[in-house]
């Protein structure tokens, strides 16, 4: 698949490319050396510029972004977190409270009966609502 972007992409912008696969067969994890991060993999190939381009189903994340330059993802694999439900937990009635601190949930029900009261004063005395 990746072969076929850069076919197309070398067919439509008229330019001549080499592959060279990475030595090490990594995509790029990155080391402290001297106070300094260094990449390996196809990171790091293109960080001390020994390739112009590379291409690959490479996780974009914050680290790799601070060395090299991105362009649009042009495959999405919909990774999502998995965990396991803690176990010996008790559910109750009042469980979806829990989010929140009660302090919070009074704040709620203060800002609730506000507006209600508010609500309730504006349109009394309105001439207009009783109409």
């Amino acid at each position: 698949f990746c072969i076929d972007i850069l076919n197309e992409c070398a067919r439509k912008l008229h330019f001549n490319y080499t592959i060279h696969p990475v030595v090490d067969g990594n995509y790029g994890s990155a080391t402290m050396v001297n106070g300094h991060k260094v990449w390996d993999g196809i990171i790091g190939e293109l960080q001390f510029r020994r390739a112009d381009l590379a291409l690959a189903m490479l996780t974009i994340n914050y680290d790799r972004e601070r060395v090299i330059d991105f362009t649009t993802a042009f495959m999405n694999l919909g990774i999502s977190i998995i965990y396991k439900r803690p176990e010996g937990k008790q559910f109750d009635l009042v469980s979806f409270l829990r989010p929140l601190s009660p302090a919070v949930w009074g704040y709620v029900l203060i800002a609730y009966i506000g507006v209600s009261m508010t609500l309730f004063f504006v349109a009394r005395f309105s001439p207009h609502e009783w109409h």
